[in-house]
């Protein structure tokens, strides 16, 4: 069981169609219900994720419309600071399994934490993502969100990639996320959407 004040929307990822990415914005701890409050009004939506990961020296997650608050009373490693993305993923294995096909390269092993098990890969255009896979906890039972703020504006995921890579990087996100890419272009910008996610490469300047 989990305390009152944790919730998830959606506590079994298995559930979902494709994986969900997320930004990260890393907190202190004492900001994060501030934080959250700013990313609702913001988005439009309310946190549909709230839980703790006592694994990890006290982190607390929120997730709110395209964006994963970590908070932590501790100075965060290098590496939370360098991951770009969380995805929550349907299945962990296979998810593994398919990035590793399109070139991503497993940093962290498998491992099993409150909300259920997560890795840490890198994918093309160094670009490091933790997967995570949610199951339910004994009397666990889907949260149901508040009501919208306003009008949703989901703050979506971005990525800039050197021109030559973003072939690659798109593909892999494609695949991994389950989206076709998107394709599209700017005077001087490439972009290609990937669901939720914005890949873009600026070309040199002429």
């Amino acid at each position: 069981m989990i305390p009152d004040r944790w919730f998830r929307t959606v506590p079994d990822s298995s559930t979902l169609s494709h994986s969900r990415i997320l930004s990260r914005v890393l907190v202190p701890l004492a900001r994060l219900d501030e934080q959250i409050a700013d990313y609702e009004a913001m988005q439009g939506c309310r946190a549909d994720l709230r839980m703790p990961i006592p694994d990890f020296g006290g982190l607390e997650l929120a997730a709110v419309g395209g964006v994963l608050l970590i908070a932590s009373e501790r100075p965060f490693t290098t590496m939370q600071k360098r991951t770009r993305f969380s995805l929550i993923v349907p299945e962990l294995d296979r998810q593994i399994g398919i990035a590793t096909q399109v070139g991503a390269q497993i940093l962290e092993p498998v491992e099993k934490i409150l909300p259920g098990r997560r890795a840490r890969l890198r994918y093309p255009g160094d670009v490091i993502a933790e997967l995570v896979e949610h199951r339910p906890l004994t009397g666990e039972r889907p949260h149901s969100p508040s009501p919208a703020t306003a009008g949703r504006r989901t703050i979506g995921p971005n990525l800039e990639v050197p021109l030559h890579e973003l072939p690659a990087v798109a593909h892999a996100f494609a695949t991994v996320i389950g989206y076709p890419a998107s394709p599209g272009s700017s005077p001087r910008t490439h972009h290609v959407r990937v669901g939720d996610l914005l890949i873009a490469a600026r070309t040199p300047a002429l």
